[in-house]
């Protein structure tokens, strides 16, 4: 009873584990397929699954359906991207709203939340915070420091430009690449801050603490 136990934990503790990479491959044995799967995990351990399919019917099936899923999921997301615009007047809304009636803007608050997850906020300035900022241009450092009450963002060579905390889900950039637009990066794994279709990302060499 106790191994079966294990057996059914085990799958459990090991989601609970960062994975590095999940790949997966069909073997045909005797007219019969199983497919086997390994999940290497960010610690170096690694687990095999083998399931049986059965037999080519029972692969298509299982494959068709799984494209399927990821299709729908595919879409559903999608839908969210197509939000973003009015998701971005809401947050203007709300940032018009507060200014008006307590004279401080949302950005300011959410700023002084977490700007030590971006700023290195220590007396002796030892911990400074690695970003890497990628463009068409290619890969160059970025560096964020605090003017006065703002937070400023130097990215390789370009002027510096103001720079935004959305909270935890996102980051902006003001007037940035050109003085008339702006450059929204949404948190994908606290790590990785991205634009909507991935070719604008800061890379960060520690994650975010929130």
């Amino acid at each position: 009873m106790k191994h079966i136990l294990f057996l059914l934990l085990f799958p459990v503790l090991a989601q609970a584990q960062t994975v590095a990479t999940d790949t997966s491959f069909i073997r045909n044995v005797s007219g019969e397929f199983f497919e086997t799967r390994i999940i290497t995990y960010a610690n170096g351990e690694s687990s095999n699954i083998v399931t049986l399919v059965g037999d080519t019917a029972a692969v298509q099936s299982l494959y068709a359906n799984a494209a399927n899923t990821a299709s729908k999921q595919l879409a559903a997301n999608v839908a969210k991207v197509l939000d973003w615009k009015e998701v971005n007047q809401t947050i203007s809304r709300l940032d018009k709203t507060s200014q008006v009636f307590t004279g401080k803007s949302i950005f300011d608050v959410l700023q002084e939340r977490h700007e030590a997850d971006w700023i290195d906020t220590s007396a002796l300035k030892k911990n400074p915070v690695i970003l890497t900022f990628t463009d068409e241009r290619g890969a160059v450092s970025a560096t964020l420091t605090k003017d006065m009450n703002n937070l400023q963002i130097k990215i390789g060579a370009d002027n510096s430009s103001t720079f935004q905390i959305f909270g935890t889900g996102a980051v902006r950039i003001l007037s940035y690449p050109t003085p008339n637009e702006s450059t929204v990066l949404y948190n994908l794994d606290s790590k990785t801050f991205s634009n909507i279709d991935g070719s604008v990302t800061i890379q960060r060499e520690n994650p975010v603490k929130y």
